[in-house]
């Protein structure tokens, strides 16, 4: 049911995309203008972001995309430092060729319709998630207590663009289908709990016997404190709802939270940007696994599992 209702929207964006030309096509003007600007990544940039102060509108992300596909290998993952081409005053390329109105305006139109596709899907993985979200939101909630406290609740919901983004990605990464990449994705809704050291362990089994005494299930499990060759510390977990919903809980102690979220994180983004070099990522990683030396480990964490 939900392929065929998202079929019959693609289509219609597909006749939409279709009439552009005749309401004047904005892509004529990348091919008759003859001169780029360029733009410095700052820190926490997105495509939307830069589109959206740069180009007028966040949903011209997939024209900066393209526009700069010899730097970007993921519309997802930019990174600080990045210089990007802005649309405007360059002879645009299309798969190495010089760009005419047709060609241009066919590529254009064919990033549309991947985009209104990616958008359909991820709007429908944000309505389910919000839809869950109160009941699941509460239960844990319900749960806090003064050692052990919930983390970036503002963050719960993914948004629909970030949705969509990683949506395209996948799909191109990993050579699927948009619906396929949309079914992958189990993070849309997302906690995170902060536990302190000497309450770690046995709050995080308190917790998830907790949850599934009350209907959850786990779907994954992964429990990094016990993975020697991997840097990130912590517990990751994906559990599915007594309704069938699938959400992502994390479980950290206040220094593994700041590591990952403040300190490892720009490491992590050059590490998989495909325009690092070698040895800035070799560099990226050296300085990675420094700062998850630091994270106390907590006393038997490594014999936790589900």
């Amino acid at each position: 049911m939900i392929e065929k209702s998202v079929k019959k929207l693609l289509a219609f964006a597909c006749i939409l995309i279709a009439l552009m030309p005749l309401a004047g096509n904005p892509v004529q003007v990348l091919a008759d203008e003859v001169s780029a600007t360029e733009y410095h990544v700052q820190k926490n940039d997105n495509l939307y972001k830069i589109a959206k102060t740069q180009l007028g509108s966040g949903d011209r992300w997939s024209e900066l995309f393209e526009f700069n596909k010899d730097v970007i290998k993921d519309p997802s993952l930019i990174y600080a430092g990045q210089i990007l081409k802005i649309p405007g005053g360059s002879l645009n390329l299309v798969d190495g060729n010089v760009a005419t109105t047709e060609n241009v305006e066919t590529a254009e139109q064919t990033s549309l319709v991947e985009q209104a596709e990616a958008n359909i899907y991820a709007q429908q993985l944000y309505n389910a998630a919000a839809v869950e979200e109160p009941f699941v939101t509460a239960q844990l909630k319900a749960l806090e207590s003064d050692k052990v406290h919930l983390e970036g609740l503002e963050f719960r919901l993914k948004t629909v663009e970030s949705l969509s983004r990683k949506i395209v990605s996948d799909a191109h990464d990993m050579e699927i289908s948009f619906s396929e990449a949309a079914n992958n994705i189990h993070d849309g809704l997302r906690y995170t709990y902060a536990i302190d050291d000497q309450e770690y362990v046995a709050k995080t089994r308190l917790i998830m016997d907790t949850l599934i005494a009350n209907g959850n299930s786990v779907y994954k499990f992964k429990n990094y404190w016990a993975k020697k060759d991997v840097d990130y510390q912590g517990i990751n977990v994906m559990l599915r709802s007594k309704d069938g919903f699938i959400y992502e809980l994390q479980f950290h102690t206040p220094v593994s939270y700041n590591v990952k979220g403040e300190k490892a994180h720009k490491y992590y983004e050059i590490i998989r940007s495909e325009t690092s070099t070698a040895e800035e990522k070799a560099e990226a990683s050296k300085k990675q696994a420094e700062e998850y030396k630091k994270v106390p480990v907590p006393k038997g964490v490594e014999e936790i599992s589900y």
